[in-house]
C-alpha cells in the first residue's frame, strides 16, 4: 500500500484478523515520511456475492440495502442506527457459511436477518418480517 501522505510504498508493522467483523486491521509505516495509519480490510460483498432475488434474478448484494432494512425494523429504538450497524454485521457474518456458487438467496437473507432481529428484539423482528416475508 502506498502512503496516504506522501504516496511512498508502506510498510505493514502490526496485522490482526478481526473475527467479529470478518476483517483484518492492519498499521502501516512510511519508511520515507515517518507516518503511521491505520486500515480495515474486509470482503467487498457487492463484488463477489450475488443476491438473488425473489424472482431469481441476481444482484450484488449491497450492505447498505440490509442495513437499512434493518434500521427501518429498529426506528421505534433510541439508538436505532447504532444498533442497526452492530446487527448488520452480525447477519453479515452469520450469512458468511450460506454463501455458495450459486449466490445468496433472498428468503436465506431474510430468515438469518429475521433470528438476528427475533433475539435482539422481537418487535423489530415482527416488523421486519412484515415487509419481507420468506417462505419457511
Amino acid at each position: 500500500m502506498v502512503c496516504i501522505y506522501c504516496g511512498q510504498k508502506t510498510q505493514i508493522v502490526n496485522s490482526r484478523a478481526q473475527k467479529r467483523s470478518q476483517s483484518t486491521w492492519r498499521r502501516h509505516h512510511c519508511p520515507n515520511c515517518g507516518a503511521t495509519f491505520t486500515t480495515q480490510e474486509r470482503i467487498d460483498l457487492a463484488a463477489s456475492v450475488l443476491f438473488v432475488g425473489k424472482d431469481g434474478r441476481e444482484y450484488p448484494f449491497i450492505r447498505e440495502t440490509l442495513l437499512q432494512s434493518l434500521y427501518d425494523s429498529l426506528k421505534h429504538r433510541p439508538n436505532a442506527l447504532t444498533e442497526a450497524l452492530d446487527l448488520t454485521d452480525t447477519v453479515i457474518n452469520q450469512l458468511l457459511p450460506h454463501i455458495n456458487q450459486a449466490g445468496l438467496p433472498r428468503d436465506v437473507v431474510v430468515q438469518v436477518a429475521h433470528q438476528v432481529l427475533k433475539r435482539f428484539d422481537p418487535a423489530a423482528a415482527t416488523v421486519y418480517l412484515a415487509y419481507y416475508p420468506f417462505k419457511k
